[in-house]
């Protein structure tokens, strides 16, 4: 009997120990691999933001891109819209001249006189109110013996210098049509005739 009691004492302690131990050492085992996983998903946490920062430095750079394109854009068209303007003023010019010219002989009549006046008046507001001030298209000036500027200057046809080659020097020696600018945008380039001489 006393054997059967000590067996079965053995039995109950060692089934009853042996939980106990494995619960005492669970603790540890569990927190490595909970340390394990929080490492884990911490990397992945970081990864995450640096993806997110990736993609919102992207983000940043297309809008800055598309709003460059769209002042670039608006830039170009105001430009175009400035050139056929210039275009305008040019024709007018010219017939304010023609008109001056009629008007000053002795024949001219009132009306051609009054005509002449009208466009006279309305070149002048053309150019002086809505192109200058408005927007700065002005006429550029360019002096005889000032160097050639590709980006400024046109090399008319009957001029004695046809072309301009890299590292040579040509200056102009007249000036046939005048240029237009829009601030310091060239609208349209002055047309001149070149010389190699100074």
């Amino acid at each position: 009997m006393l054997a059967n009691c000590t067996s079965s004492f053995i039995t109950r302690y060692f089934a009853t120990a042996a939980p106990k131990a494995a619960a005492s050492a669970l603790p540890f085992a569990n927190l490595a691999k909970a340390q394990a996983a929080l490492t884990k998903h911490e990397d992945k946490l970081k990864k995450a933001q640096h993806d997110l920062l990736l993609k919102y430095a992207s983000l940043e750079n297309n809008r800055r891109e598309r709003e460059q394109n769209v002042r670039e854009a608006e830039k170009k068209h105001v430009k175009v819209f400035a050139a056929s303007i210039v275009d305008v003023a040019t024709k007018m010019n010219e017939a304010g001249d023609l008109a001056d010219q009629l008007a000053s002989k002795e024949e001219a009549s009132e009306k051609l006189k009054s005509v002449a006046e009208g466009v006279s008046i309305a070149r002048d507001f053309l150019v002086r109110s809505v192109m200058l001030q408005k927007y700065q298209i002005e006429p550029f000036t360019v002096e005889k013996g000032e160097k050639y500027d590709v980006a400024r200057h046109e090399i008319v046809p009957e001029s004695a210098v046809k072309q301009v080659k890299k590292g040579e020097e040509a200056f102009v020696d007249g000036v046939s049509k005048e240029g237009w600018k829009m601030g310091e945008d060239v609208l349209r380039k002055a047309r001149v005739n070149l010389t190699q001489k100074q």
